[in-house]
């Protein structure tokens, strides 16, 4: 990236854009639904169930358990000095 992109069309976006605490909950709900998705596939790859079957209740169950515990465990290094 180039120092003229960024001061003539990124430099405004970043300057009166977003505050601070948008781009965290951005990042935030982005690896919650990434770790979400990642974490079906996998306990339909373990079960060895093809990757179009819908998952059941249980596995959708886990896989938000899981979900949550990367987010936190995510946050929590981030947040920490």
């Amino acid at each position: 990236m180039s120092t003229d992109l960024l001061s003539n069309d990124l430099g405004p976006i970043f300057s009166q854009g977003l505050p601070a605490p948008v781009v965290g909950a951005m990042a935030e709900n982005a690896s919650l639904f990434l770790a979400y998705r990642e974490f079906q596939d996998l306990i339909r790859r373990v079960n060895h169930q093809p990757l179009s079957q819908k998952p059941s209740l249980p596995q959708l169950a886990l896989a938000a358990a899981g979900a949550g515990g990367i987010t936190s465990f995510l946050l929590f290094v981030q947040s920490s000095p």
